[in-house]
Order: C-alpha cells, then sequence, then structure tokens
C-alpha cells in the first residue's frame, strides 16, 4: 500500500501515524533519534510492508503487472490499491476521505522541527500539493501516476496504471478485501490513542 493504506492502519494515534508516514522518508538511523512513539509507527511501517508483500493476494497482482511496469510493478500495485481504498472507503473508516485527509495535513505540521530539513521539505510538499486527495477518482490516480512517472530512475509506465485497474477492477477489489480486513484487524489492538 501506498501512503493512504498505511495511514489508515495507525489512525487516530497521532505519533503511530506520523512514524508510519516517516518510514519510507528517513532511514533507521534517522529514526533512532526521534521520539518512542515516532519510532514505533516508523517500524510498523515497516511491518506493514513485509506484511503486505508477502500476502498471496498482493503478490498475485504484482506477478500481473510486471510485464507492464517491471521492477515498479510493486510501487504499482500498492497505489492502485490505495485508489480501491478511497473508493471503498465507507467500508473500512469511521469518518470520511475527506476528514481523514485533513486530519493528517493538519497532523503534519506539528512534527516538522523534528524532522531534517529535507524531509521537513517534502512534508509540507505534500500537504500544499494534498499527495493524499489524489486516489478515489481515475482523473486523480492518473495524476498521482504521472508524478511517480516523472520521479522514476529507469523507464516506467506508471500512468497506465489507470488502465490496468480498469481491466482487473474485480481482481484488485477481492484481493484489496482480502488482505486489507485482516490487516485492519491486526493492527487494530496495537493502535490506542
Amino acid at each position: 500500500m501506498n501512503f493512504l493504506g498505511h495511514l489508515l492502519l495507525t489512525y487516530p494515534h497521532r505519533e503511530l501515524t506520523m512514524g508510519n508516514l516517516l518510514g519510507d522518508l528517513i532511514r533507521s538511523q534517522e529514526a533512532k533519534g526521534l521520539s518512542e512513539g515516532l519510532q514505533q509507527g516508523f517500524s510498523l511501517h515497516h511491518e506493514i510492508d513485509r506484511q503486505t508483500d508477502q500476502h498471496p493476494a498482493v503478490r498475485e497482482l504484482i506477478v500481473l503487472l510486471r510485464p507492464t511496469h517491471a521492477k515498479y510493478a510493486p510501487v504499482v500495485v500498492d497505489i492502485l490499491l490505495d485508489h480501491v481504498l478511497a473508493q471503498r472507503w465507507s467500508a473500512h473508516a469511521d469518518l470520511t476521505y475527506s476528514e481523514f485527509t485533513q486530519w493528517v495535513y493538519h497532523l503534519v505540521p506539528e512534527y516538522l522541527s523534528f524532522l531534517s530539513k529535507p524531509v521537513a521539505s517534502r512534508l509540507e510538499s505534500m500537504v500544499m500539493h494534498r499527495w493524499i486527495d489524489g486516489y478515489d477518482t481515475s482523473e486523480k490516480l492518473y495524476q498521482v501516476l504521472l508524478r511517480m512517472d516523472k520521479r522514476a530512475s529507469f523507464p516506467s509506465q506508471f500512468v497506465t496504471g489507470v488502465k490496468d485497474i480498469i481491466t482487473h477492477r474485480d481482481l484488485f477489489n477481492t484481493s484489496f478485501t482480502e488482505f486489507y480486513v485482516g490487516m485492519q484487524e491486526r493492527f487494530a489492538g496495537m493502535i490506542h490513542e
């Protein structure tokens, strides 16, 4: 999963959610200097990644997309799973998608002073450009994938992910439900404000 699926798993715990957000933005060495709650969120991020990557339903999606997306197939799958979550939001969250994204955007500034300038700048950009708003429609999804194409180090076709989700929507929906409900149940016991 990309940002959205990760962050919902640690909501409403503020420090865990912020540490979870930092999971792909900082190295383990940097995390050691953070508060205990942020470190726990950072560790949870990597546990979520591990469980997601090992789930048979997710692995099947990666294999399906590998011919088109090669080494980027896992990243495309993560983004498309966030799209599925955004479209089926009310089945997995007690607050609206908009309320959740606003909560995240208000959370981030509280922690910027604890972070290195490059990481803080990236998070400020996330808030300013409202990155996690971009998953609920095909048009917004296209913009997320286009941004990934521009950042890719190797030739990529992220934008064709929109076609992939249209072609394989039933499989993505089934696979998402199969693994995400289990993830929510597993992590719910760990997350208390």
